[in-house]
């Protein structure tokens, strides 16, 4: 049962943005698919790290879109993706270190944050983007 399901108001309409918005939920949902099944923890292990490297990669994509279109809000945004990658850093520590555990949760923060994240932060840099140029 998928947690986040990808729609068009998700959509930011960039299309390289859009792709790696719908890799992210994608990997989210795998995660939770296998907390719900239990998986063993080098399952769940290998689950956390492709979505904090893939996470880290699509920041690093958007940030360098919004600075290569001199977008002025382009530090808040970064600040807004440093906030995240941390917190997702630190609970994957504690997990790999058996602190913590993938709960409900955690993914229930998880899509909340990236869908939030999607709606209102995202979409605040699209016109500025698509009016510079950016497709």
């Amino acid at each position: 049962m998928a947690l986040f399901e990808w729609s068009d108001e998700l959509s930011v309409g960039i299309a390289s943005i859009d792709e790696q918005h719908k890799r992210l939920v994608m990997i989210v949902n795998d995660l939770h698919d296998a907390m719900l099944r239990r998986e063993g923890r080098q399952a769940l292990e290998r689950t956390f790290a492709e979505l904090t490297d893939y996470m880290d990669e699509h920041f690093a994509h958007e940030e360098s879109l919004l600075d290569a279109h001199d977008y002025p809000d382009a530090e808040a945004h970064r600040t807004e993706h440093e906030q995240l990658a941390h917190k997702v850093d630190e609970l994957r520590r504690q997990f790999e270190a058996g602190r913590a555990t993938i709960t409900v949760e955690v993914m229930e923060f998880l899509r909340d944050w990236f869908r939030s994240h999607i709606v209102v932060s995202d979409r605040r840099y699209v016109r500025f983007l698509l009016d510079t140029g950016a497709s």
